[in-house]
């Protein structure tokens, strides 16, 4: 089923049928009716909640290790087939739903019965001494053994407890440790033991220290967040988009402009960490391939001038973007590949290795037509073909929350230009954070219309694509059963007339 859906996706992405409709031109006057009104008023919304608080510059890198538990006093751990451990980070005092799903790592699950499990989780922390730290601890219960043909069913996790701590103080408490690794107490009985290090080095940090590598294993993906809408002057450093800071590489931090695209302008960010989970905008460079992810539809990553139907269906089959780049520190050249998370992995791999293959350069030079500002040149292939034109990824704001002139008055052009755009002055993004101007929210809702009206007749011409081909095999079947009858006719009448004349001779 998700490979079906995954394949309506990809084949809805290559065909970017464009609604022609009456109902659509009325869409499409009605919109720039209301422009002029909607640009009039002032649209400042500063409901940026999830974004980081505080100056890029105040955020510091930490390496954070929940080495294990000791849990040999509690009584409902004596029967368990495993524990493991979750770890996510967020403000301080703030609970475990309010930290972000994509801050979330878990840990390996321990052996049956074990009362002391070692999980040697390793991940990094972006923040300051008060960030807060928080380890839920589960124990997997003893699955039941069902009644249909012996199957053996999976285990329900079952919540132990739960420690948080700002990381000044799991520092402190791990530097006052015998062996550096902290005790802190499990509400109900037994610790959890954790480190806590400060700085380091691209691509483990501290954890290079302990002999570990930043663990893999994320919490899973996310609900794709709601369409949200920002005039494109109000978008700064400090929101709507995440900005991307240290521990980034300096050509990979601010928020870039994705020039050159025929489909008009996008905003992209590699910042994080998001709420998208499932290893998606982490907020640093990870892993043997100096790898990264930054889902299609992302919470607060990705900004465009105007969504389409064909972008809504295509959230189906969850496009991510999968970056893997030649260093972890300094980057020069990077390979990109499009892949669909929605579908199995076996042919997400042959799609990764297939479908679209782009290659990023940092011009060493930079651009004449965007002087002061870092440009990445892409090119990409469809089946190796070079079907779609090289796009530019012109950095507008740096890692410092700082606009980067002329870029980012050319993006102000660009994207207030009424000839090109149904919503000169907007750009729509995901996050969980709704919007609270009005103007937003009423641009959000005209564009949702036209969206739902795009996606109707997109369905409705694949429709009709889909009966077109059925009725024509159909017909060549038809013709084709018909041509062999005919044939098996011909060749028996040829068997007979050779047959009468071996008979008379």
């Amino acid at each position: 089923m998700q490979s079906s859906r995954g394949l309506v996706a990809i084949i809805l992405l290559f065909c970017q049928v464009l609604p022609t409709s009456a109902a659509s031109a009325h869409l499409r006057s009605r919109a720039r009716r209301k422009l002029h009104s909607w640009n009039l008023r002032p649209s400042a919304d500063t409901n940026f909640a999830l974004a980081f608080s505080g100056k890029p510059q105040d955020l510091q890198t930490f390496s954070v290790i929940v080495w294990g538990a000791l849990l040999g006093t509690r009584n409902d751990t004596k029967h368990h087939d495993g524990l493991f451990c979750i770890l996510r980070y967020g403000p301080p005092k703030s609970s475990w739903d309010e930290k972000l799903r994509g801050t979330g790592r878990i840990s390996n699950t321990s052996k049956p019965r074990e009362e002391a499990p070692t999980w040697n989780l390793g991940t990094l922390v972006t923040g300051d001494d008060k960030t807060e730290v928080s380890v839920r601890v589960f124990a997997v219960d003893e699955p039941d053994i069902s009644e249909f043909r012996g199957k053996k069913l999976p285990g329900k996790r079952r919540l132990l407890g739960e420690i948080s701590a700002g990381l000044g103080t799991l520092q402190q408490a791990s530097r006052n440790s015998v062996d550096g690794k902290a005790l802190f107490k499990l509400p109900g009985g037994g610790h959890v033991r954790l480190t806590a290090a400060h700085g380091g080095v691209a691509p483990n940090f501290g954890l290079a220290d302990y002999g570990l590598s930043p663990t893999m294993s994320n919490e899973p993906v996310a609900a794709i967040a709601g369409q949200q809408a920002v005039r494109v002057e109000d978008i700064s450093g400090a929101g709507p988009m995440i900005l991307g800071t240290a521990p980034l590489p300096p050509a990979l931090q601010g928020i870039w402009w994705v020039a050159g695209r025929p489909s008009g302008s996008s905003l992209f960010s590699f910042g994080g960490p998001n709420n998208d989970g499932s290893g998606c905008s982490l907020g640093y460079i990870s892993g043997e391939k100096n790898s990264y992810k930054v889902r299609a539809e992302g919470d607060r990553v990705i900004a465009t001038s105007e969504p389409t139907g064909v972008e809504k269906l295509v959230e189906a089959g969850d496009m991510v973007y999968y970056f893997e780049f030649d260093n972890a520190v300094n980057p020069r050249f990077g390979q990109v590949y499009m892949l669909f998370e929605g579908l199995s992995m076996g042919v997400k791999e042959k799609l990764r290795e297939s479908v679209m293959n782009s290659q990023m350069h940092l011009l060493p030079n930079g651009d004449p037509e965007y002087p002061r500002s870092l440009v990445w040149l892409r090119n990409s292939t469809f089946w190796g073909i070079n079907a779609v034109g090289d796009t530019k990824l012109v950095q507008v704001i740096d890692g410092m929350g700082q606009k980067i002139e002329p870029a980012w008055s050319k993006l102000i052009a660009s994207e207030k230009d009424p000839d090109n755009r149904n919503y000169p002055g907007w750009m729509f993004y995901k996050s969980l954070s709704p919007a609270t101007s009005p103007w937003s929210i009423a641009v959000t809702e005209e564009l949702m219309q036209r969206v739902r009206v795009h996606m109707v007749l997109l369905m409705v011409a694949l429709l009709l694509l889909a009966g077109g081909l059925c009725t024509a095999c159909t017909y060549g079947c038809v013709r084709l059963r018909r041509t062999l009858q005919f044939l098996d006719i011909w060749q028996h009448d040829k068997k007979q007339n050779l047959r009468r004349s071996y008979f008379i001779h």
